[in-house]
Formats: C-alpha cells, sequence, structure tokens
C-alpha cells in the first residue's frame, strides 16, 4: 500500500531532503589490507530547508522505488558494530557501521555506476548520515556496482555502509536518494 507524505509530514520530507543536499561532506580513504584504518563518518548537520526539489515516495522495505536510471528494492538494514571487512580490505568505525542492502536494477541502455554519496540513512531520531563509498566498496567485495557499473538491464545485490557517529539511539527509519544529475530528492521509509 503506497503511502504519501502530507501536511507536516511533508515539510519534514523537505527538510531532510534539504540536509542531503546542503551539508558539506569530506570522505577519506579507509579501504585499507594492512589492518583496520579508520572511517570517516559524514553526519549531516541539520540546516534550514532549501529550494531543493524532494518527492516522497511511500516504499518499504521489499518494495521497489525508480530514481533516475534505477530501480531499488531495499532488503534489510543492519547494524554489524565498528569493523568492516572482505577480501577489499577492512575498516573501523568511527561510530557504528550500519550496512544498508538492496537490489538494484539498472534500467538504461548502458552500464551505471552506483554512487554512495547519492544515500543518506536518516534515523528515527534524525541522524542523518550519507554513505560511505570507500566502505561500501569493502562490504560488496568483487561486486562491480561501484566500479565497473552495473551493465544494462542486468540487476546486482549492493550494500551501502554508513558509519554513525555517535553510535545509533534510534533505527534507522528512512533512505534520501539524491538523483544523479538533478536537484531531486526522494525519501524512501524503510521502517
Amino acid at each position: 500500500m503506497a503511502k504519501l507524505f502530507i501536511g507536516t509530514s511533508r515539510v519534514r520530507a523537505a527538510s531532510l531532503a534539504a540536509i542531503a543536499l546542503t551539508a558539506g561532506l569530506s570522505l577519506a580513504a579507509c579501504s585499507s589490507d594492512q589492518g583496520g584504518t579508520p572511517s570517516t563518518p559524514s553526519a549531516k548537520a541539520p540546516t534550514s530547508p532549501s529550494a531543493a526539489a524532494s518527492s516522497a515516495a511511500a516504499s518499504e522495505i521489499g518494495k521497489p522505488i525508480t530514481v533516475g536510471n534505477f530501480t531499488y528494492t531495499f532488503e534489510s538494514v543492519k547494524s554489524v558494530g565498528k569493523t568492516l571487512s572482505s577480501d577489499e580490505g577492512e575498516s573501523m568505525a568511527q561510530g557504528e557501521f550500519v550496512v544498508v542492502t538492496m537490489k538494484v536494477t539498472n534500467n538504461s541502455g548502458s552500464a551505471q555506476n552506483v554512487t554512495a554519496s547519492d544515500f543518506t540513512a536518516v534515523t528515527a531520531g534524525n541522524q542523518a548520515v550519507e554513505a560511505q563509498e570507500n566502505d561500501s566498496v569493502i562490504a560488496n567485495g568483487t561486486n562491480p556496482a561501484f566500479r565497473e557499473g552495473i551493465g544494462a538491464g542486468k540487476s546486482a545485490e549492493v550494500k551501502l555502509v554508513f558509519d554513525f557517529s555517535p553510535t545509533l539511539k534510534t533505527p534507522v527509519t528512512q533512505m534520501l536518494i539524491k538523483e544523479p544529475g538533478s536537484t531531486k530528492t526522494v525519501t524512501v521509509r524503510l521502517a
């Protein structure tokens, strides 16, 4: 069943979109083959709403939502603690890692890369954190979604990694997805 944000919820969704679009961030390299390198969390500071376009999608876990060239189906949201590792390297969280697993389908006519910075996880307590590119590469191992891209018409399971510092006090309830090349942001309810 689709639910749309109305009234004050729309203002809240626009505020969250503004957070995703206007906060300054820096990503630090955190992949390493030699022990755990600290991750640099990208917390989003609350800001005033901007004129950025935002739409609210009523997708929930297991229901597909299309944004730009991709259709996303969120499968799970899981806290994995302070250590993240795979054959691609290891990273240590500044707070705690949350991994969001989703199925991504490329609807375009050519290979397309998933970009971690297009995703912001938001908790019930309004803590917003942008996905970490290097940590997401580590979590995905040999998955080409972030490097070579997902082929035209193909699907792949993709893991997004968020370093929440301070650690989570409330669960992740929303995902903000920025449409590449536009100011449009879609809000997806995860809980």
